[in-house]
């Protein structure tokens, strides 16, 4: 009898630890981008460093927590982080640092383009 219990426990343990890293290896569906206007800014003067010191992939926006990690994405996706206030004119979402605006392929044509963006 207490071989069999001693099987039994042994196959429940095993299986309990198979269920676990299934678990464990699932990742939750990212949040869905959001479309927004951005324009885009070099440190020359029009950035103020609200947050602290400017970051290469910095963007301003006025009201998300200075650090919060975004992903932005125009011909192409790259991380950024919330660095900076603005902008202050209006029906603009973001200012995206210049460094920022070529990584995702911004279009510079006219200053302003559509974007999608989600929080990492």
């Amino acid at each position: 009898m207490t071989v069999a219990l001693a099987i039994i426990a042994a196959s429940v343990s095993v299986g309990m630890r198979d269920v676990g890293s299934a678990v464990a290896r699932h990742r939750p569906d990212p949040p869905p981008f959001e479309s927004a206007v951005a324009s885009y800014y070099d440190y020359g003067g029009a950035s103020t460093g609200a947050c602290g010191a400017l970051r290469a992939d910095g963007v301003a926006n006025r009201t998300m927590p200075c650090g919060l990690r975004l992903t932005m994405c125009a011909a192409r996706c790259a991380p950024a982080t919330v660095d900076d206030r603005g902008p202050y004119v209006a029906g603009r979402d973001f200012d995206l640092s210049l460094s920022l605006a070529q990584a995702i392929g911004f279009d510079f044509g006219a200053g302003v383009a559509t974007i999608r963006w989600r929080q990492r």
